[in-house]
Order: structure tokens, then C-alpha cells, then sequence
């Protein structure tokens, strides 16, 4: 039981470590409500689109692309 328990929590831990589209969240720094609505759509790493680059950054997505996700 105790082995079992030790796989799983190891594939947990290695599941973590997969890259994932949380791995683009950087600590946050702007409040959104200091942001300018402006729509100018930005896709961030996480797939998500966002308003603007002001937004994504609020929410901690530094890194994206100009335009809506697909």
C-alpha cells in the first residue's frame, strides 16, 4: 500500500514538472482595475485572450501574442 501510495504521489510530482500552461504565471504586479479599457486583444501562454497586455499582465501572463486565441 505504502509503495502505491509513493508511485502516485510521484506521478504527481512529475506531472507538475510537464510543462504545463501554468508554467507561464509570473508573480503579479499590476491591479486590473488599473488598466485602461482598451480592447486590444492579447492571446496569453495559457490559451487565454485577454482585453489588453495591461489585463494579461494583471493577471500574471507576461507572456503573449497580439490578437485573439484560436
Amino acid at each position: 500500500m505504502k509503495k502505491n501510495i509513493l508511485i502516485l504521489f510521484g506521478l504527481l510530482f512529475v506531472s507538475c514538472l510537464d510543462g504545463s500552461k501554468d508554467d507561464c504565471l509570473e508573480e503579479i504586479n499590476v491591479n486590473v482595475t488599473d488598466c485602461e479599457k482598451i480592447f486590444e486583444p492579447v492571446c496569453g501562454c495559457n490559451n487565454e485572450t485577454y482585453v489588453n497586455a495591461c489585463t494579461a499582465e494583471a493577471y500574471s501572463i507576461f507572456t503573449y501574442s497580439e490578437g485573439s486565441c484560436n
